[in-house]
């Protein structure tokens, strides 16, 4: 199984299954998967997605992976895809490639 990304399009796969993404969903999704297969911190991501001043907001952070598990994960409660490292932040466990939309041919 992988992850697939296209950023243009701004959609998003796992294995063959399409996943509905919200903007700050995919962009969460594109931060954790820049990183593959390393841990991306609490900090990193929040920086990545909400910006320098958002450092204390680590509550939208578990929120918004929350909702990715809900979206990615067979089982959310018991996380495959993206997992917790305790006290540093999250890292995701499959492997990531990006696709290019296709350009109409007129």
């Amino acid at each position: 199984m992988f992850l697939e990304l296209n950023e243009k399009d701004r959609t998003a796969k796992i294995g063959m299954r399409g996943v509905k993404l919200s903007p700050l969903e995919f962009d969460l999704l594109v931060a954790m998967a820049n990183k593959f297969p390393e841990v991306v911190t609490y900090r990193e991501l929040l920086e990545s997605v909400w910006g320098s001043h958002a450092f204390d907001h680590k509550n939208y952070l578990k929120l918004y992976v929350y909702y990715l598990r809900l979206r990615l994960e067979e089982i959310p409660s018991s996380p495959q895809i993206i997992v917790t490292e305790r006290g540093r932040g999250y890292r995701l466990t499959v492997p990531v490639r990006y696709v290019h939309a296709q350009s109409e041919v007129r």
